[in-house]
C-alpha cells in the first residue's frame, strides 16, 4: 500500500481489520488476524522506503510522457 495518499496509521488499521476478518472467516479468532495483519504492515511494508531511483525515473518517465517525449 505504499506511494498513496493513505496516512501510515490509516494502513496498520486496515490491514488489521483486513487480517481479522480473514482470520474470523476462517474459524480463527479475529484478535489473532488483526494483530499479524497490523504487524506485518508495520514491521515490512511501512519499513521500506520507496526506491528514489524508481520514483525519479518513474517522474521522469510520465513527465516526457506527458510533453510528448518518448525516450526508450
Amino acid at each position: 500500500m505504499q506511494n498513496t495518499n493513505v496516512s501510515a496509521g490509516s494502513q496498520v488499521a486496515l490491514s488489521a481489520v483486513l487480517g481479522g476478518t480473514v482470520e474470523a472467516l476462517g474459524g480463527g479468532k479475529f484478535a489473532n488476524g488483526a494483530v499479524t495483519g497490523a504487524f506485518v504492515m508495520l514491521f515490512n511494508h511501512l519499513q521500506h522506503e520507496p526506491d528514489k531511483k524508481k520514483v525519479e525515473s518513474r517522474a521522469r518517465y510520465y513527465k516526457n510522457l506527458k510533453e510528448g517525449i518518448l525516450d526508450f
